[in-house]
């Protein structure tokens, strides 16, 4: 099952982002710098 989704589009690496979907809520989404994506997504893995 497939939790989330990481993005990096022209857009992203543009703009030195990565998106993050999260598919459990319906999609939302949310830009993080790429410096702080490792931590982002071990902190939400970490939450369920």
């Amino acid at each position: 099952m497939c939790l989330s989704v990481l993005v990096v589009g022209d857009d992203e690496l543009e703009s030195g982002t990565v998106t993050l979907r999260d598919l459990r809520s319906g999609g939302g989404q949310t830009a993080l710098p790429r410096d702080d994506v490792a931590e982002d997504v071990a902190a939400r893995l970490a939450r369920g």
